[in-house]
């Protein structure tokens, strides 16, 4: 059953499809599987570094691109980490 029926729509991930909502866990191994933890802190940094001091290596269109798509893959991470806590919440409430 898609999480959809039971979220109010300020809460209803955006850039998972409902088959990803359904297997969130495939997602979080995707995001893995190309990126490390130490991997994903440079890059928060690099974001944060980006957004607040001009950095000429983000002139070049390459660079921005590969920033962009790490910031959605990340995006999509949070998004299955909520849809999987919202799970377990949910069956925590229904085992009561």
């Amino acid at each position: 059953m898609s999480l959809l029926v039971h979220m109010t729509p300020d809460r209803i991930p955006i850039r998972l499809s409902k088959k990803e909502q359904e297997y969130p866990k495939e997602v979080l191994d995707e995001l893995f599987e190309e990126y490390t933890i130490g991997t994903i802190r440079s890059k928060l940094t690099e974001l944060v570094h980006t957004a607040l001091i001009e950095d000429d290596r983000y002139n070049n269109p390459k660079n921005r691109s590969d920033l962009l798509a790490f910031y959605i893959k990340l995006e999509r991470g949070l998004e299955t980490a909520y849809v999987l806590n919202f799970l377990k919440r949910k069956d925590s409430l229904s085992d009561s």
